[in-house]
């Protein structure tokens, strides 16, 4: 549940990278004495891009600018992510 806040959180600037996803959340809770690793924060992702919290993104260099795309899972630090904004 708390990494699930700090994901959240540190989406609230909108196309952040898992790098900065993870060491967000790893900073909280380091701060709390909790232990968190980065398979955890990336578990917790993935349940938020299911449940449609979270869209997935990739940066189209050529045209510049961020293109929302499926989430496949074969390597998260190719994406960028951003908080659904609520219709």
């Amino acid at each position: 549940m708390l990494v699930t806040l700090w994901i959240k959180d540190a989406l609230q600037k909108p196309y952040s990278t898992f790098d900065h996803i993870n060491t967000y959340a790893v900073k909280q809770s380091t701060a709390m004495g909790i232990e968190t690793s980065p398979a955890e924060v990336k578990a917790a992702l993935d349940k938020l891009i299911e449940k449609n919290i979270v869209e997935t993104h990739q940066y189209l260099a050529e045209e510049k600018y961020y293109a929302e795309t499926i989430y496949d899972k074969s390597n998260i630090y190719w994406y960028f992510f951003k908080l659904k904004r609520p219709d």
